[in-house]
């Protein structure tokens, strides 16, 4: 099956998707990622969206939807943001109308819907902005876990109480226009209480500097 064929047989499956329960579910998925809990790269060709299997299961329960069913709807969210992303949506219903020119109404409704999705979340075409033109490594995922320590200073062959220690984990990828010898890689480390407050200072800061410059380019 050539590339073509098989790009019309994945819009032929997206656009037979029942459109009313597309729409629900794109719509908690996008309160998902919200949320944080939704996780979406759309950089450049690239396609990727991570959810914990707990809403994932929480979702087709209330949708009353199986697990492929799910797969679908999410596959078909992903393809529909990046078309119009990418403006790409003029190519893929031509390509249609080849196939099947009834198909075609049913593709536009779930494009004018993503429009609209995207005019209410323009952090989404902001992330896909910046991923794509990215040629160094992007964000993927921050892990954490807090235990409590038992620790023993052997220089001063002192005991200490235990406490509480929080241990992070940072995850890159390599950007679509980062340099072939440039991979993804992780960061662990600990961090104490304190770090974490300067760290949400200094992110505080960051969002208030990004908020700024976003107001001063719209007005």
């Amino acid at each position: 099956m050539s590339k073509e064929a098989k790009r019309i047989t994945r819009n032929e499956k997206i656009a037979n998707l029942n459109f009313e329960t597309f729409k629900l579910l794109s719509e908690d998925l996008i309160d998902a990622y919200d949320k944080g809990y939704l996780r979406i790269v759309l950089a450049g060709p690239r396609i990727s969206a991570y959810l914990p299997s707990d809403i994932e299961k929480m979702l087709m329960e209330k949708h009353r939807i199986d697990e492929e069913t799910f797969r679908s709807m999410v596959m078909g969210l992903l393809f529909c943001l990046h078309y119009v992303l990418r403006n790409e949506e003029s190519e893929v219903l031509e390509l249609l109308k080849r196939k099947n020119e009834k198909l075609v109404k049913k593709m536009e409704e779930k494009i004018v819907f993503t429009k609209n999705l995207l005019a209410k979340h323009p952090e989404i075409e902001q992330s896909f902005y910046t991923y794509t033109s990215s040629i160094s490594n992007i964000f993927e995922d921050l892990e954490w876990e807090v235990s409590l320590k038992f620790a023993r200073s052997l220089p001063l062959e002192k005991s200490f109480p235990p406490f509480p220690v929080a241990k992070v984990r940072l995850t890159l990828r390599k950007a679509m226009l980062a340099p072939r010898e440039t991979k993804s890689k992780c960061v662990e480390f600990d961090i104490s209480l304190k770090d974490i407050d300067n760290m949400i200072k200094s992110l505080k800061e960051l969002k208030e500097a990004l908020i700024s410059l976003q107001t001063k380019k719209i007005t």
